[in-house]
């Protein structure tokens, strides 16, 4: 077994997780990672498509690319990937929708979201598929920021009511052309896996394991100008609660009211913004600055 520690959680995975910080302790697992004796009987999916099943205190999924995974109790993530993948490739939901599902067991407030820390606090990008969140994550960290994750970003309500963001997976993924535009080769940049061009780009300094306090969320949306914007509280609730995976993958299964009262506990502490992004991907340095003039 391999031994990681990401999201404040001891992980023992017996497949190898190269996005995660290594551990050396052989302490008792919070988290352990396993292959499947036997996947669930569920119908086949075709296509693109995913399948989620639900029983008490356990969730199943199943893609047509993947296979087949169990998240269970907030411990326990099995997996039983199509025969023909790679690692690599059955790395990518255990490290995403599975990691999500799991953080959201365990009472985390879970975005599928990337976050950055600037000046010892948490900035968190959100928005649609395509929005931007790990190009723009990338080119601030680029610039000397901390990376504490990408994709899934996992924020708890500390003993005094603030919100704050654990470290979590220390790689960023990015296709081609946002590698070029923050000066990468992505010839040089490894494929996340076998049937996509997505590259993985690890930052050369990581960030410290210690959670940081919660300061901004950025919706992001594609315009001509950068700029940004406060999102009225009213709208603000709604954001936050649509870009958690508890709304994406589990719906009315998910519905809490720890659940919301973490999305309240965040909207009093930190601020919500609109930040509109240029189309245009050569112009990512003034988003940027942008941002660094708000928050650096």
């Amino acid at each position: 077994m391999y031994s990681y520690f990401a999201y404040g959680l001891r992980i023992q995975s017996a497949l190898p997780l190269p996005e995660l910080r290594p551990l050396s302790t052989g302490d008792e697992a919070d988290l352990v990672i396993a292959p499947l004796s036997k996947a669930p009987d569920l119908p086949d999916v075709e296509g693109s498509g995913l399948l989620v099943g639900y029983r008490q205190g356990e969730v199943t999924l199943r893609w047509p690319y993947f296979g087949t995974y169990v998240v269970r109790g907030g411990h326990h993530i099995g997996y039983a990937p199509s025969p023909s993948i790679s690692d690599a490739a059955a790395r990518v939901p255990l490290l995403g929708v599975c990691m999500g599902v799991l953080l959201h067991q365990r009472k985390l407030l879970t975005l599928h979201a990337s976050a950055v820390s600037i000046r010892n606090g948490a900035v968190v990008f959100v928005g649609d598929k395509g929005a931007g969140k790990s190009t723009t994550t990338a080119a601030l960290v680029e610039r000397g920021h901390g990376l504490l994750s990408d994709d899934v970003t996992a924020v708890a309500i500390d003993e005094t009511g603030r919100p704050v963001v654990f470290p979590g997976i220390e790689a960023m993924k990015l296709w081609p052309d946002s590698l070029s535009a923050i000066g990468r080769d992505p010839a040089e940049t490894p494929t996340l896996h076998e049937a996509v061009e997505k590259r993985v780009l690890r930052p050369l300094t990581l960030e410290d394991q210690e959670a940081q306090p919660l300061r901004c969320i950025y919706v992001l949306k594609q315009g001509e100008q950068v700029e940004s914007m406060p999102v009225p509280s009213h709208q603000a609730f709604g954001e936050l609660v649509r870009h958690t995976y508890a709304a994406r993958f589990l719906g009315d299964a998910a519905a809490s009211p720890t659940h919301f009262e973490q999305c309240t506990a965040v909207l009093r502490s930190a601020a919500v913004r609109k930040l509109v992004r240029p189309i245009d991907i050569t112009r990512l340095g003034e988003l940027v600055s942008h941002v660094e003039s708000e928050w650096g």
